[in-house]
């Protein structure tokens, strides 16, 4: 995993244990924060002491979205950001029945709707990797 000043990536991850009673879909989701610095911006050695390698567990059943800062800045008419939590939000309701493409495009349809015909005011760039096992 590395990140050069993109957004957190964001790692959905089937419960530990399903308890008795709950919904088979329910997922974990947390955004990952490791350290770094925007790669070009700083001389090479200062990137370099700031890099942070980690190793985390991907089990079967768990998703990685990859994203750039254009999907979670879009906004709709009145001026409100689709932001992290919305995406998050979203990405656990498509998460369990879709593959990597569908769950892109559920997203990206989704993305329309919430910007309600207003342009991106950047890129909008989604890498979805998923752990079928």
């Amino acid at each position: 995993l590395a990140r050069s000043g993109h957004e957190p990536p964001l790692l959905l991850r089937p419960p530990l244990a399903q308890p008795k009673n709950t919904d088979s879909h329910h997922r974990i989701y947390s955004y990952l924060q490791p350290e770094g610095i925007a790669l070009g911006m700083v001389p090479t050695a200062l990137y370099e002491a700031v890099l942070e390698e980690t190793t985390l567990p991907f089990p079967p059943g768990s998703t990685l979205l990859l994203y750039t800062d254009g999907l979670t800045e879009m906004h709709n008419p009145q001026v409100e950001e689709f932001g992290s939590m919305r995406l998050a939000q979203h990405a656990l309701e498509l998460e369990p029945a879709a593959t990597a493409d569908e769950f892109n495009q559920r997203l990206f349809n989704r993305l329309k709707q919430f910007a309600e015909g207003m342009q991106a005011p950047d890129d909008l760039t989604l890498v979805t990797i998923r752990h079928n096992g």
